[in-house]
């Protein structure tokens, strides 16, 4: 059986090789995505909640986040995730449904 880690990371492999050559996928550092992933978990949450500053393209930053944006985004998610893991447990979602114990 496959699971969603090697699901997603076959899918962002070939993502990667089906955009060479024609976008620029290197141009940013790996650290950059990570945090520039990491912000924008939090800032969806937001504007999920409270939606403004909406937009159809939002561009990639060119530089770091300061560490306490990043340290910030972090902490909630990781609050987030302790409230509500409590909620579902632990169980896994495969193919957009929760498999039942």
């Amino acid at each position: 059986m496959v699971t969603g880690c090697q699901f997603a990371a076959a899918s962002a492999v070939a993502t990667v090789l089906a955009q060479h050559g024609q976008i620029d996928t290197f141009r940013f550092s790996l650290p950059l995505r990570f945090e520039n992933a990491i912000v924008s978990y939090a800032i969806y949450l937001r504007q999920l909640i409270w939606p403004i500053d909406l937009a159809v393209l939002y561009p990639h930053p060119e530089k770091f986040f300061p560490f306490p944006i990043i340290a910030g985004c972090i902490a909630l998610l990781m609050a987030l995730a302790r409230i509500i893991k409590p909620l579902f447990g632990a169980t896994p979602i495969r193919f957009g449904r929760i498999r039942s114990r």
